[in-house]
């Protein structure tokens, strides 16, 4: 059997999400002889905050690679599938890319700072 979980956790709160999404990998890796399952998520946290080990038997972590914004260029998509868990979302500059609003964008900017670092 084939498992596909596409943006698991998404319309939850985040925490939520991170705790469940957590919760099924390791069960689905856990199970003998279960389903192969396809999984994708921005909740990245599971594996940065070391909630789920990366080394659970059966898990193969992957990503997209991204080639992060560099001073004059914009982020730059390869749709390369590579090992291991993505270094960020970019969800910023993805939305710069699309045209949005340069005070909106500012204003995320801030917001995004204050939730990284407290910083008001």
């Amino acid at each position: 059997s084939l498992l596909l979980l596409d943006e698991f956790g998404k319309g939850t709160h985040a925490a939520d999400g991170v705790a469940l999404l957590g919760a099924v990998v390791e069960y689905l890796c856990r199970r003998p002889g279960g389903a192969k399952a396809v999984l994708t998520t921005h909740f990245t946290e599971i594996f940065r905050l070391k909630l789920v080990s990366e080394s659970e038997p059966g898990l193969l972590l992957s990503s997209l690679r991204v080639l992060p914004p560099q001073e004059g260029q914009d982020i730059a998509y390869l749709y390369q599938l590579v090992p291991g868990t993505c270094e960020g979302s970019f969800g910023i500059e993805c939305a710069k890319k699309a045209g949005m609003d340069a005070a909106v964008l500012s204003r995320a900017e801030q917001i995004m700072a204050h939730l990284m670092t407290g910083a008001k």
